[in-house]
């Protein structure tokens, strides 16, 4: 008959098979810690997407804990004064702004030789490419987004600073459904002289913006943003632009003239809808 082994020598024998878990956890955690990307109490997640000044980033605020956008200056545009520049103006310009329709500005920094931007996160979409999806909006829908981009402007004009780049891709819808202004680097205060506005430039994208502001940026008002969003709408309600032409010098033409197919021509939903 074999002598019983104490349980106590069980446990023992058992804890020298059995790997240290602390050991593991803490391996792990130091190698997480190595591979983090941080800038400034910004802890980048995924890249987001990528456009001429740099790249946007999906981040985590570790102090407060939440997501944010993060738009970080490129390497090759740091050492560019005027790039720098016109980086921290539109942090400035969106950080005047407090509006549920207009994203938020939450910090502007740098760190390890990086300049940063961070927004607000919108889990969602742009209207430009909800439309490379499905083509023209519905009416409704179209007329719900420039509304509540109108709440936003209106707001943004009450502080005496226009847009000047007023276009789909500068429309975000959240995946509740509300619509919020974006980008503002080419924002511009009408009390003040701003520098980056050269003389002979229209900034902005020339398919939205009116003659005036195509001529010389320094001529664009709170009227240009409302034409803006015109020429928006109508794109978004027949995915088409309003000003046709091979060269933005007939586009240009267009516009000047005023040369434009009526919307209802192209979407007849929008003849049925008027007359309900």
């Amino acid at each position: 008959m074999s002598t019983p082994v104490p349980t106590s020598d069980l446990e023992s024998s058992r804890k020298k098979r059995r790997p240290n878990r602390s050991v593991k956890e803490s391996a792990a955690k130091k190698a997480a810690a190595k591979n983090k990307i941080l800038l400034g109490e910004f802890e980048i997640r995924k890249r987001l997407g990528k456009g001429g000044m740099g790249e946007v980033f999906l981040a985590s605020q570790t102090s407060l804990q939440r997501a944010v956008a993060l738009k970080v200056l490129s390497k090759e545009l740091t050492n560019v004064p005027m790039c720098v520049d016109r980086f921290i103006h539109e942090a400035r310009s969106m950080a005047k702004l407090d509006h549920p329709n207009i994203v938020t500005v939450y910090a502007v920094g740098s760190d390890k030789g990086r300049h940063y931007v961070a927004i607000e996160y919108i889990n969602g979409r742009s209207v430009q490419d909800w439309m490379d999806e499905k083509g023209a909006l519905e009416v409704s829908d179209a007329v719900f987004i420039i509304k509540h981009c109108l709440y936003g402007l209106n707001h943004a004009h009450e502080k005496n600073l226009i847009h000047r780049d007023i276009k789909p891709d500068n429309i975000l819808i959240t995946n509740k459904g509300s619509a919020k202004l974006a980008d503002f680097g080419l924002a511009k205060a009408l009390d003040e002289d701003v520098s980056m506005t050269q003389s002979g430039h229209g900034l902005g994208t020339p398919i939205y913006m009116p003659p005036e502001q195509e001529r010389n940026a320094k001529h664009a008002d709170k009227r240009s943003d409302l034409y803006a969003m015109g020429a928006t709408l109508y794109h978004m309600l027949t995915n088409q632009i309003p000003f046709l032409g091979e060269t933005a010098a007939e586009i240009s033409i267009a516009k000047e003239k005023g040369n434009f197919k009526s919307s209802r021509l192209i979407n007849s939903k929008i003849n049925n809808t008027s007359n309900n």
